[in-house]
Parts: structure tokens; C-alpha cells; sequence
């Protein structure tokens, strides 16, 4: 699988989130992302975490990863990039995203309010270098601004 940047930033996609199973194989941006949620997802399991769900979907956007670790209901944020041209990826995840984040956790929570019911809610970051692999998890990355 090829995995080249070609202009623009790591983790912006035009319009609305969607599914992407037509997605051409020469599209790698998406590629990236792809490679970067699985072993995000791997790293989760490997640590105990019981994933939910992956790229859940509304019209608004989109959550990479919803997982459970022990009593805590866990968001993850996927951030992958390929090279260190823009610094760590998890350090691209901003206020304007959090916020995403956090509208994207009420939808699902209230979608799937039996595996929410009674566990205390948390958003972290998974960060991806690749093509090395490197994965680094922040656990509480940020917190959601009162609404829980």
C-alpha cells in the first residue's frame, strides 16, 4: 500500500463525513486514516479495551472510536500521519475538533444509551506515525465542557 502525502493537512476532508468503500486506491489520504484506525483499534484491544464501534456516522461528523475500559465509556480520536512534516499527529486535534467530538459523543450516547448508562465518560487521543507504526495513546486527552 502506498502512502504519500500530496498537498493539504492531515486530517481535514471536505464536505460531510461518509462512508468511503469506493474510495480509489490511490486516494491516501484516506488510506492513511484507514491504516492509522486500525491500529489504534489494535493498541485499544491490546490494553484491555472492549471497542464499540468504529467510524460511527451522523450527518455531523463522525467518531473514529468508541471503546469501554473498565467503567469508562471511551471516545478516541484517531490521528494519523505519514513523516513528521506537521509535528505529532495528536497535536492537531483543536478546539473546533473537540467540540465535534463531544456533539458526535451526545448523538451516540443517546443512540446507545443501554452501554452508556452508568459509566463515566472520557475522550482520549490516539496518535499514529506512520510508516513505522508508532502508536501513542493519551488517556483524558480533554474533557467535555459540563454537558455530562
Amino acid at each position: 500500500m502506498k502512502l504519500e502525502v500530496k498537498g493539504g493537512r492531515w486530517g481535514e476532508q471536505p464536505g460531510p463525513a461518509r462512508a468511503r468503500p469506493e474510495a480509489p486506491l490511490g486516494d491516501d489520504r484516506w488510506q492513511v486514516g484507514q491504516v492509522g484506525e486500525a491500529l489504534a483499534a489494535a493498541h485499544l484491544e491490546s490494553c484491555g479495551f472492549r471497542v464499540l464501534a468504529r467510524n460511527w456516522r451522523r450527518r455531523e461528523g463522525e467518531l473514529d472510536i468508541v471503546a469501554v475500559d473498565g467503567e469508562r465509556l471511551v471516545f478516541v480520536e484517531v490521528r494519523a500521519l505519514r513523516g513528521g512534516r506537521w509535528g505529532r499527529p495528536e497535536e492537531t486535534v483543536g478546539a473546533a475538533k473537540r467540540r465535534q467530538v463531544e456533539g458526535m459523543a451526545r448523538a451516540w450516547v443517546q443512540a446507545n444509551e443501554g452501554e452508556a448508562r452508568g459509566r463515566a465518560i472520557c475522550f482520549d487521543v490516539v496518535g499514529v506515525d506512520l510508516p513505522r507504526g508508532e502508536v501513542r495513546h493519551h488517556r483524558g486527552a480533554f474533557e467535555a465542557q459540563g454537558w455530562w
